[in-house]
């Protein structure tokens, strides 16, 4: 659930683009896993904490992307709309 939409890295290293990303996605893991980590932080169990981590981890990864690589409008809706 963590690295799988970092399959597509190169691809959007290459052309620059975060459209292969969901930013949704991004913010739904970046939210679970935060929480998770915290609710084991709270009960001291390293079961519950350490598998969340990469989750945050990978999540600011591909917020970082999606800063550097805006996500582009579709190039055939902008050509519909005019």
């Amino acid at each position: 659930m963590y690295l799988s939409p970092l399959t597509d890295l190169a691809k959007v290293i290459q052309t620059k683009s975060t459209q292969r990303l969901s930013f949704s996605l991004t913010i739904a893991t970046l939210l679970t896993s935060a929480s998770w980590t915290l609710y084991g932080y709270q009960l001291r169990d390293p079961y519950i904490m350490v598998p969340n981590l990469p989750g945050i981890l990978t999540s600011v990864i591909r917020l970082w992307l999606f800063w550097k690589y805006p996500q582009e409008q579709d190039r055939n809706y902008q050509l519909l709309q005019t």
